[in-house]
């Protein structure tokens, strides 16, 4: 079920492997996002009252 949420109440997992992401390889996604909208949507869970990103940490700092 696909739900719609404010982006303030998401946080990155804070077991994701990736640490730091590459500019340009974020500045294509931000480019992509604009021209085609967000194809592959972020997966996250609720965690307590916030909601925790599970994948697709590049896409959500792109669309930020």
């Amino acid at each position: 079920m696909e739900e719609l949420i404010s982006i303030d109440m998401i946080e990155p997992n804070p077991y994701q492997q990736r640490s730091e992401y590459d500019p340009l390889k974020i500045e294509a996604l931000v480019s992509s996002i604009q021209e085609y909208g967000l194809r592959q949507k972020p997966t996250a869970r609720y965690f307590g009252d916030r909601v925790q990103l599970a994948f697709r940490h590049q896409r959500f700092e792109a669309f930020k």
